[in-house]
């Protein structure tokens, strides 16, 4: 029995082991998409100079290590982030790029950061029918770049035909752009992401309005609209025609005013219904 346990023990590290490995860089998870590196072409793009700054994508064939990092660095690629699985996106020239790729065996690919994996999937290409329609666009640039390689970035994007640059700040622009410029500006190196600009509505509530319209009620909750609590305001009768009630669920909350200090003094709507409480102000008790 002795000697069957450590075999045991040992199969199981090593099934272990594989799968992990087996795992590790294989794909690279992308906002965009899934993308499979071993099912690629080698994307080099011969036409740009070897001295040229890039983008590359570094998948290694397990998980990152901090001697893959250092390697990296040392032979003078600036590592812009962390791309799952196990990959890093890297800014430095084609030369650099071929030394990295023949530098370490945990490296598995070397491949260019390629403009449509920038490009959000709602956005539809560029066609003849869709060229000179307009879109108001977020752009993200990739972190680490210096003030003026952000400002060079910015002119550059602001520089194409078709954009109207609407604000900018920081890692971010907006901007109102023609369809036909989209992959123009997917093709600036350190842009990062490009997407629809998200419309945020201010919800308007006017509270003296529905006072006025107010009328004496029951004072059982039979009457209640929805609006008291905001949960109509904030469109939750979606939710609950759904079968999303939240009926059952425990819930936690944090209040100075649920109880005076004598949990058997709570206010009656939640009187036998608290299931804990945990204590965190100052010489409080309750």
């Amino acid at each position: 029995m002795n000697r069957i346990l450590p075999r045991i023990a040992f199969a199981i590290v090593a099934v272990t082991t594989f799968a992990t490995t087996a795992m590790a860089g294989e794909v690279l998870k992308l906002k965009s998409g899934t993308v499979k590196p071993a099912e690629l072409e080698r994307l080099w793009d011969v036409s740009v100079k070897t001295d040229t700054e890039r983008t590359f994508v570094i998948q290694f064939r397990d998980h990152v290590t901090l001697a893959d990092r250092q390697n990296l660095t040392t032979l003078g690629a600036k590592i812009l982030r962390y791309l799952p699985d196990d990959a890093l996106v890297v800014s430095t020239t084609a030369r650099i790029a071929r030394t990295i790729e023949r530098s370490s065996t945990n490296v598995s690919s070397v491949i260019t950061f390629q403009p449509h994996w920038k490009v959000a999937p709602e956005i539809a290409p560029a066609s003849i029918f869709s060229a000179d329609t307009t879109a108001v666009l977020h752009i993200r640039l990739f972190p680490g770049l210096t003030t003026k390689g952000e400002r060079q970035v910015r002119e550059s994007i602001a520089g194409l035909a078709g954009v109207e640059v609407l604000e900018s700040q920081e890692r971010s622009m907006v901007v109102r752009a023609k369809h036909s410029s989209l992959e123009s500006i997917a093709r600036i190196e350190m842009v990062e992401w490009v997407q629809i600009q998200p419309t945020f509505e201010t919800l308007a509530f006017n509270d003296d309005e529905i006072r006025d319209q107010a009328e004496a009620t029951a004072g059982d909750y039979s009457d209640l609209d929805g609006y008291e609590s905001g949960t109509r305001v904030m469109k939750f009768d979606s939710a609950w025609s759904r079968g999303f009630t939240g009926r059952g669920q425990i819930v936690a909350m944090a209040d100075t005013g649920l109880d005076s200090g004598d949990a058997g003094a709570i206010h009656p709507d939640f009187s036998g219904r608290v299931t804990k409480g945990l204590i965190f102000g100052l010489f409080s008790k309750s």
